[in-house]
């Protein structure tokens, strides 16, 4: 599992022209300003880690692994979803049978899909 910072532009706004250009601003353009202001690293994978400490060995490897990583569905309270699979698969790898664990998982999913309704 990993924790991912991210910036959003809203999808839904009147004016999608502005929020491309903002988007592409943050994520492309102004890449690399984003990348040292934050300290975190950006999406790009032509950026390169700069200061007395950089080493883009490990930069480039964290790139390849993430493009080649299972892309989730990325909208709004899935994550509640994928932690109760989390749970599911520690259940089954901990010796409960996977009828029972995904019955628990189930009963999870439907009751925080009830909740948001």
């Amino acid at each position: 599992m990993s924790v991912t910072t991210l910036a959003i532009v809203n999808p839904y706004t009147s004016n999608i022209a502005v929020a491309k250009t903002v988007a592409r601003a943050i994520s492309y353009d102004y890449a690399e300003d984003m990348q040292s202001l934050s300290g975190h690293t950006s999406a790009r994978a032509d950026l390169t880690k700069k200061g007395k400490n950089a080493d883009n060995t490990d930069y480039n490897m964290l790139h390849d692994i993430y493009s080649d990583s299972i892309v989730k569905a990325k909208y709004v309270g899935v994550q509640n979803i994928y932690t109760q699979y989390e749970i599911l698969i520690h259940q089954v790898w901990d010796g409960k049978s996977v009828d029972d664990a995904y019955n628990e998982f189930h009963k999870g999913v439907e009751s925080y899909l009830t909740s948001i309704r």
